[in-house]
Order: structure tokens, then C-alpha cells, then sequence
């Protein structure tokens, strides 16, 4: 496959697709929560999905389709439920989990969010 034809395939993620993904995480099903995972974490990873809110307001109008889906993550309660999710009974749903709250993490809002700083590093 080409390069063009890659990114072809990458898109950004609707708010709707951001609820949905966070509503399946609360699924009992392992696979289920596995695969949800891995999708936010390589939709977080997306350098589409990171849009920096200054550029939004300056470009997207307040477009919900062109905002910041890491936004619309934390805002359908993600963060939070990957707390839980860390310290699920299956390795490999923990894995998933620790692997998206990472990519998660380098938003600066996000790190308000769980509480991450420079100086947690410090000491």
C-alpha cells in the first residue's frame, strides 16, 4: 500500500464515535473493551485527532466534527474509566488500557485532567 493511500484510510474520529468508544468500554466483554481500547489509543496517537484547541477556534468555528477528539474522550468520562480499567482482571485489557491512557497523556489537557506534571517527575 502507498503512502497516499494510507493516509486515505486515517480519518478523525466524530464526536459520536468518541462516546460510542467510551460506552464500550464499560462492556462486559474483554474482547470488546480490548479492541476499544486499541482504537482510542491509535485515534489518540492520530496527529489529526490532537487539534490544538487555539487552532479550532481559529479554523473548525466550533465545527463538534473538527475539534479536538481527545477532548471529546475526557469529556465522555474515558480518563476516568481508564482508572478502572488499569486494574482489570485481564492482562492484556490492562495493557491496552496503560497503552491509551499514555498516548492519552500527551495532551495538555488531558494532563490537567490526571493530574500530571513536571514536578510528579521530580522527586
Amino acid at each position: 500500500m502507498t503512502t497516499p493511500h494510507i493516509f486515505a484510510l486515517l480519518r478523525i474520529l466524530t464526536p459520536y464515535e468518541a462516546k460510542s468508544l467510551v460506552a464500550l468500554l464499560h462492556s462486559k466483554d474483554g474482547d470488546m473493551v480490548e479492541r476499544a481500547l486499541i482504537t482510542i489509543s491509535n485515534s489518540a496517537a492520530f496527529t489529526a485527532n490532537q487539534v490544538d484547541t487555539s487552532w479550532e477556534s481559529t479554523m473548525c468555528h466550533g465545527d463538534p466534527y473538527l475539534s479536538n477528539l481527545q477532548d471529546h474522550l475526557r469529556e465522555s468520562g474515558c480518563l476516568i474509566r481508564l482508572q478502572v480499567l488499569l486494574m482489570h482482571p485481564e492482562v492484556r485489557v490492562r495493557l491496552a488500557a496503560l497503552t491509551a491512557t499514555a498516548n492519552l497523556a500527551l495532551n495538555t489537557a488531558n494532563q490537567k485532567e490526571m493530574g500530571v506534571s513536571s514536578t510528579n517527575f521530580d522527586k
